[in-house]
Parts: C-alpha cells; sequence; structure tokens
C-alpha cells in the first residue's frame, strides 16, 4: 500500500467510525450554560427555557472536547435541522470544540450573531 492509499484508508476509517465513537451531542444554550457554571438547576439561574422556545444550541461531541468535527458528519445536517424544528438554520463555528447552531427564523439578524458568538467565547474563556 503506497502512503496515498493509505491516507485515503484512515481518511474512509474516519468518517465511518468517527460517528459511532464520539456521536453528535446538540444541547440548547440554556442548558450548556448552567452546565459550565456548575449550575444543576436550570430555574434557579433563569434559563428555564422550554426545548421549542430555544433559540440556540450547541453542537459537539460527548465530553465537549475537540467536538466542532461533528460538522463532517454524514447525518449532521439532519439532525441540527431536526432539533431546531425541521427549519433552515445557522452554523456559527464558535472553537474547536463546539458549533452553534441558530434556527433561520427571523429572530437574529448578522448583527446579532457576531454579539452572539463574541459573548458565547467569552462566556467560554472565563470559565
Amino acid at each position: 500500500m503506497d502512503l496515498i492509499s493509505g491516507i485515503q484508508l484512515m481518511h474512509e476509517d474516519a468518517v465511518k467510525n468517527a460517528p459511532e465513537i464520539r456521536p453528535i451531542v446538540i444541547q440548547g444554550m440554556a442548558e450548556v450554560l448552567a452546565k459550565s457554571m456548575g449550575v444543576e438547576d436550570l430555574e434557579m439561574m433563569g434559563l428555564n427555557i422550554l426545548p421549542e422556545q430555544e433559540q440556540m444550541f450547541v453542537a459537539s461531541v460527548p465530553g465537549n472536547v475537540h467536538g466542532a468535527g461533528v460538522i463532517a458528519y454524514e447525518d449532521f445536517k439532519d439532525k441540527a435541522s431536526e432539533r431546531v424544528g425541521d427549519q433552515s438554520f445557522f452554523i456559527l463555528p464558535s472553537s474547536i470544540h463546539e458549533l452553534l447552531i441558530i434556527p433561520d427564523n427571523g429572530n437574529f439578524d448578522l448583527k446579532g450573531k457576531r454579539h452572539v458568538l463574541s459573548f458565547f467565547d467569552t462566556i467560554r474563556i472565563v470559565k
């Protein structure tokens, strides 16, 4: 086996096995923020948002380490669309660990998305 064939085989194996070994986890932003602050009770933080009212989601893998690669999973778009209520959505790379998913429902404009991303990165860096 030559080098190119070996690299191609490793890529094929990664594409096949990564979703099984490190499956996609998509959570509402309120839940992610509460967990990152060590808070179990979302209501205590004022973050008790009903799932159908959630306006932002975080996609990653279990453990949230190097999870942004889920964007390359074959079923990523389907799972993200399902999580946001089968509507169009924006994907904002937040870091190598996660992606932000925001439903395209008219509630966020481009300026708002930049603000949200900046705010989320600040929260994650401070922790």
